[in-house]
């Protein structure tokens, strides 16, 4: 049955009754070992997966040039995430997606790599 759950870097929330779409009744397990196992679970599952049918890699670099955007800018991934309405880990996921596309080992490279993109994205735009 469809429902949901929070996993963060030291907690992870879950319902009290599987299957609920609402956010009440909550379970909070503040445990930093449950919390890291979940987030291992989580990155596991996350690199395993497909894109959606039908999402463009034009998506995912609209997505990043937000946020990389403020990271040329100064910020740092996690205040660029939440100025971004993101949270920490869609930033990070984000930012190891670019990197992964430009094929960067670092993210100093990533930028580099980046900003010859935007550079011919506007010679040809």
């Amino acid at each position: 049955m469809p429902s949901w759950m929070m996993v963060s870097e030291r907690m992870v929330t879950l319902p009290i009754q599987w299957g609920r779409a609402d956010l009440v009744d909550l379970v909070l397990v503040a445990n930093l070992s449950i919390a890291r196992a979940m987030t291992d679970y989580f990155d596991l599952l996350w690199a395993e997966s497909i894109p959606a049918p039908g999402r463009s890699p034009a998506a995912d670099v609209a997505e990043w040039d937000a946020l990389l955007g403020m990271l040329e800018h100064g910020a740092t991934i996690e205040s660029a995430g939440r100025a971004l309405g993101l949270s920490a880990r869609t930033a990070q996921r984000r930012i190891r997606g670019a990197m992964a596309h430009y094929g960067a080992q670092s993210q100093f490279a990533l930028g580099a790599a980046w900003m010859r993109d935007i550079a011919t994205r506007r010679a040809v735009g």
